[in-house]
């Protein structure tokens, strides 16, 4: 472990085999001057080969990779790898122990936090562990998220792409066997720095992420891309051996990027959400995405809410109380690959 690090691990990372332990974080408070918040941690090894970090429950809300993760460590035999699986399905455990988005002994967010402080608050420990504990091990990391309570989510993966072009190349054919029906290959930006995935890329890890569905829900269609899409990258990445059967890739992912955040439609006022349009939906600047409903005046006409740009309609909006400024939908483009 890294020497400023507060935290540690009960089990062996570099034997062979398949083990599940805790990440031990000191936490100090009121009732438990000596006490721990534990992060449960799973290793399968066999051999020299790759090392991918699965990992979730970045945001306690998000459930597709809190249960496809556990899942997947329980019906694996690490006699059929070649490598190391590290997976970390419970990333921010006080978050997900409360089924909240944020941690609720600091209000962080754990993926705004890398990469983290070692003496920081509890988030921006686990943080600061995963950057410099966690991805120094690691040649692959991938982040599974959902929309959460909050945002309704286009299922769609997400290849970050840093400087090296062979590492970026492998990226993009990678996130393309998780079978989602979009995927975006994106430059981490200088916005992005405190993201998990800026943190794995920034040490040279090949990092991928996605929305594997939203709503506060467990999306079933998202589940099985956990099941069925991890092992095809990590048979694509090295680690499964040919001989473990792989269900076919049953549609090809369209690339798509992100229309910027200042171009999305905000609530104008607090009121309740009436979309006016659905996942999916391609819309032109001058629709209108839904309008807002006051409450405090029945008489009172709704406000409606224009998109200013063209595009595909990523996410929308799940929650639908607003207030002024609350995201009502994320939009994103066709790109043409060459």
């Amino acid at each position: 472990m890294p020497e400023n690090s507060t935290g540690w691990i009960d089990i062996d990372l570099e034997e062979d085999g398949k083990r599940s332990g805790w990440v031990f974080m000191p936490q100090s408070v009121n009732s438990n001057g000596w006490g721990c918040v534990r992060l449960p941690i799973c290793v399968l090894k066999n051999g020299s080969g790759p090392t991918v970090l699965l990992m979730a429950g970045n945001h306690g809300d998000e459930f597709e990779g809190q249960v496809g993760l556990p899942k997947f460590y329980r019906e694996t035999d690490p006699g059929n790898l070649r490598g190391r699986i590290i997976i970390l399905p419970s990333a921010n455990y006080p978050a997900c122990e409360a089924g909240e988005r944020v941690s609720p002994v600091d209000d962080v967010n754990l993926n705004r936090a890398f990469p983290g402080k070692a003496h920081g608050t509890l988030t921006e420990r686990i943080a600061h562990f995963i950057n410099h504990a966690l991805f120094p091990l690691c040649d692959w990391h991938v982040d599974i998220h959902s929309g959460g309570k909050s945002d309704d989510f286009v299922p769609v993966v997400v290849a970050y792409l840093g400087d090296d072009e062979a590492s970026n190349k492998r990226a993009v054919e990678g996130v393309k066997l998780l079978g989602m029906p979009y995927y975006l290959a994106q430059k981490v930006r200088s916005s992005e720095v405190s993201f998990a995935s800026a943190g794995a890329v920034g040490q040279g890890v090949i990092s991928l992420g996605g929305e594997f569905g939203g709503g506060g829900g467990l999306s079933k269609f998202g589940l099985n891309a956990v099941e069925e899409g991890l092992p095809r990258l990590l048979k694509y990445i090295g680690i499964l051996e040919k001989s473990v059967p792989v269900a076919a890739l049953k549609t090809e992912s369209q690339s798509i990027a992100f229309v910027p955040s200042s171009k999305y439609p905000y609530a104008p006022h607090h009121g309740i959400f009436e979309s006016y349009v659905e996942l999916g939906d391609f819309v032109s600047a001058g629709d209108i995405c839904g309008v807002v409903h006051g409450i405090d005046d029945p008489s009172a006409e709704p406000t409606k809410v224009a998109f200013i740009e063209d595009g595909l309609v990523l996410s929308l909006r799940h929650i639908r109380s607003v207030t002024a400024g609350s995201g009502l939908a994320a939009l994103a483009t066709i790109v043409s690959e060459k």
